[in-house]
């Protein structure tokens, strides 16, 4: 078989293996976004190429469409040994229950943090962070293999200290509001 013949073979089938698996690959935060909002519509497969930096408050989330609704798909995340790094307070994935599952494997989550709202009166109570790098709603499938968790942290809001009434501290990331009295 002569060596372009089989350069060709190799390249159809490379194709036709990729296509067939739905699989992605991801080299930046744009291409993951843009692969989990694929792979929460048909499934298949999101493969990192390189290491990520995480510069958004948020990633789409995992098993949603795009009313934050369950999206029931199942896929997988496989990093290949790479790093989804953030660059400040952001957390890493957040995954919504259904009925799909989800699979993350041969990854190294660096650096993320879920931050709760600060309360933004007195005797309000900060929000809680969840989830630093991962986030799991209750009821979800997921499976993680050969994953790795580096200075991740889950740190909840700050509250002024008092033990009188006030508005609570936000969440995902937001401060909570100012209390209002109405009436005299």
């Amino acid at each position: 078989m002569g060596k372009r013949l089989r350069i060709f073979l190799y390249a159809f089938l490379t194709l036709a293996h990729s296509v067939c698996l739905n699989a992605i690959n991801v080299s930046t935060e744009a291409e993951l976004n843009s692969a989990i909002i694929s792979a929460n519509s048909g499934g298949g497969s999101i493969d990192f190429t390189a290491n990520i930096l995480n510069n958004s408050q948020f990633l789409t989330p995992l098993n949603s469409n795009t009313n934050f609704s369950s999206a029931n798909e199942t896929f997988t995340v496989n990093g290949h040994g790479f790093q989804l790094t953030a660059s400040g307070n952001f957390r890493g994935f957040f995954v919504r229950k259904g009925s799909g599952a989800i699979t993350i494997k041969n990854l190294t989550f660096q650096n993320q943090i879920a931050k709760g709202g600060d309360s933004l009166e007195t005797g309000g109570g900060g929000g809680a962070g969840l989830g630093g790098a991962l986030f799991i709603e209750e009821g979800t499938s997921v499976t993680l293999e050969n994953v790795h968790f580096s200075n991740c942290q889950s740190i909840g809001g700050s509250s002024p200290l008092d033990n009188s009434a006030g508005s609570g501290g936000g969440g995902l990331g937001g401060n909570g509001g100012l209390s209002r009295t109405q009436g005299g």
